[in-house]
């Protein structure tokens, strides 16, 4: 006869969902022509891509710094300037996303500083836009990663103008993390009526969608 057994934990969570540098990486994968880079180790960026391949059954563009033993205790500045610099150079995107992970947290990597590093080594990639989020995977969830990811992807790409400060108010619609390619399609075209919407996963995934127009 069949026994039924009893867990003493009340929950079971998956830790990839509640991993912030992933829920960054599915907000940047949301976007035209844009591949993440996970500044951490090998195995973070693996177990975020193997998950993402599993959900939309895809090759998914997720790229690691690659942070090893040595450059964890030393420092791993040039891991960030030269996995930028071969990015840009092997696949031409038109944003990267640069989320941090707990690794290079700890450490206490200042990853906007290394972008204006790269900036500085690197200025004929100035086209190529970078968006630097801090993600540390000891806090927060897939939620708060998708959100600050969002919140840095305006900062960095949308331009302050104060010239639009007569015009009428506009309404600009940004997509949750928990919503499927379907179901971001069908609020798309419920938004038509809003002057902007930051565009998500339905003109990314699947990839056979994509249109010509920009996504963001």
């Amino acid at each position: 006869m069949a026994e039924i057994l009893k867990r003493a934990k009340p929950l079971a969570v998956s830790p990839l969902k509640v991993s912030q540098p992933v829920g960054a990486s599915l907000a940047f994968l949301g976007l035209r022509h844009a591949i993440p880079m996970l500044h951490g180790s090998q195995r973070c960026t693996a177990f975020g891509k193997v998950f993402f391949v599993r959900h939309f059954r895809e090759p998914i563009p997720l790229q690691t710094t690659a942070m090893d033993q040595v450059s964890s205790v030393m420092g791993a500045d040039e891991n960030v300037v030269e996995g930028l610099k071969t990015i840009c150079e092997k696949n031409a995107p038109e944003i990267i996303g640069l989320p941090t992970t707990g690794l290079s947290e700890t450490q206490g990597t200042d990853i906007r500083r290394l972008v204006k590093k790269f900036r500085e080594q690197y200025p004929q990639f100035d086209h190529i836009a970078v968006v630097p989020v801090n993600t540390p995977d000891y806090t927060g969830s897939l939620e708060s990663g998708f959100a600050l990811a969002v919140e840095a992807i305006i900062e960095t790409l949308v331009p302050e103008n104060s010239a639009l400060a007569g015009r009428r108010r506009t309404a600009a619609g940004c997509r949750s993390s928990h919503l499927h390619p379907g179901t971001d399609g069908h609020g798309r075209d419920d938004m038509y009526s809003y002057q902007a919407a930051l565009r998500g996963l339905s003109r990314r995934r699947p990839v056979h969608r994509l249109s010509g127009k920009p996504c963001y």
